[in-house]
């Protein structure tokens, strides 16, 4: 299972202020994401968190770097990679690993 978990969700990587209820709602994403991996690990499913990070979409704008295309493979890949070592972790599209701390 594969939990979509923005950066946003990071307290590391929230180094401002702003959007304070969709961070608050990412961060309690995470955590549902931790508990349901050492929960449903007893039950052979194996739940990750996955970035999709910033992909380009036509109502965002040019800022916005990769092709959803490119961002879809990625979190197929974390789907791939998903064993029970890796339950409970949380990484972005192109493999880097993320803290939810």
């Amino acid at each position: 299972m594969v939990i979509v978990l923005p950066w946003l969700a990071s307290l590391a990587g929230k180094v401002q202020g702003g959007d304070y209820a969709y961070c608050a709602s990412l961060a309690a994403r995470a955590m549902v994401m931790r508990a349901l991996a050492s929960d449903l690990g007893n039950e052979g499913i194996i739940v990750v968190g996955a970035n999709p990070g910033n992909y380009k979409a036509e109502i965002e704008g040019p800022s916005f770097q990769h092709d959803v295309m490119v961002a879809a493979t990625g979190i197929v890949e974390v789907m791939a990679r998903a064993s029970p070592a890796t339950a409970g972790s949380w990484t972005d599209w192109n493999g880097t690993e993320r803290t939810a701390w």
